[in-house]
């Protein structure tokens, strides 16, 4: 591989080596993960700039990607999917707990520069979309899902693994206002649909917070650490129908839920209808109902209007034929 500042002139360099820490100096103890100065070496050596666009933010104090690691509990040979692995700074530190590693990353840069910094070591990189792809073909059978995600796509990836059985528990670092929107329940101020879309597939909960120092280049927020653990038992109601309402409901946040659903295309007088066998309808807002609250308006609303089906055309939702 080239150095970028020889490539243009056709010389062959050495990628500077991992024990080199922000300053130039050797980190005892954690020569072989990201420092700040071994990332920035690695963007340039690889012609990556960091997308704000995309929450680009790389891991670089090798303490933080060994908590996070602890945190994910891994065991000796324990297979590891990390979704957005970037210039793997967890993944060197998922490998010293010792996991095996299936890294994901989008960008082709990225993908090549984690190859290379991992050759040799239990690690597979596969480029892909991690909120797109299916990946039990890519298992040999249960894995853990550990990853510091990237605040554009964390809630897609997210969402796309929870629907993958063979994948628990998750162990993610995202941004504050992410997490606890993740983790909110009825009285938070951040909950909202995607915090139905999350607990009707697994719990969720907050278990460290890491510095917004310990990322580069630096965010302007702190990022915590949340634990989620698949649910073994799926709801009645099916998650199209159960997210559909959930997205119709907080579409009008400060309005009562009956005007809500209305204001997303259910006649008023039906809304009304529904909504007073959960409650007042003269009272009930969308923030007032939890996971099970959420279910059982969905099976109200297809009851009342004949059909799931109806109820997500209703909506205004594209239903195959």
């Amino acid at each position: 591989m080239t150095h970028p500042e020889a490539g243009a002139r056709g010389e062959k360099e050495k990628v500077p080596q991992a024990e080199v820490g922000a300053r130039g100096e050797k980190e005892p103890g954690a020569a072989k993960l990201l420092t700040l100065g071994r990332v920035r070496q690695l963007l340039q050596a690889y012609g990556v700039r960091p997308r704000k666009s995309w929450g680009q933010n790389f891991l670089v104090e090798p303490s933080a990607a060994r908590r996070i690691a602890r945190l994910a509990e891994i065991r000796a040979g324990q297979t590891v999917l990390e979704p957005g692995a970037g210039l793997g700074s967890l993944t060197l530190a998922l490998v010293e707990a010792g996991a095996r590693v299936v890294a994901v990353e989008l960008d082709p840069r990225l993908a090549r520069s984690l190859r290379d910094l991992t050759r040799g070591l239990p690690v597979e990189v596969v480029e892909a979309d991690a909120s797109r792809e299916e990946f039990s073909g890519l298992l040999e059978g249960p894995a853990a899902v550990v990853s510091t995600l990237p605040y554009a796509r964390a809630t897609a990836i997210l969402l796309n693994l929870l629907r993958q059985g063979n994948l628990d528990p998750f162990t993610l670092t995202v941004q504050k206002e992410l997490g606890e929107r993740w983790s909110a329940g009825p009285g938070h101020p951040a909950y909202g649909a995607v915090s139905l879309k999350v607990a009707s597939l697994a719990t969720c909960r907050v278990v460290g917070r890491v510095s917004r120092r310990a990322f580069y280049p630096v965010p302007e927020v702190e990022s915590v650490v949340v634990r989620l653990e698949r649910k073994r038992e799926p709801g009645e109601v099916p998650l199209e129908l159960l997210w559909a309402v959930a997205e119709a409901a907080f579409r009008g946040r400060r309005k009562l839920l009956a005007r809500s659903l209305a204001a997303s295309g259910l006649e008023i007088g039906l809304a009304r209808e529904v909504v007073a066998r959960l409650g007042p309808p003269e009272r009930l807002r969308c923030e007032d109902l939890d996971l099970e609250g959420y279910q059982a308006l969905a099976r109200e609303l297809a009851r009342a209007i004949g059909s799931e089906k109806g109820v997500l055309e209703a909506l205004g939702r594209r239903v195959a034929s």
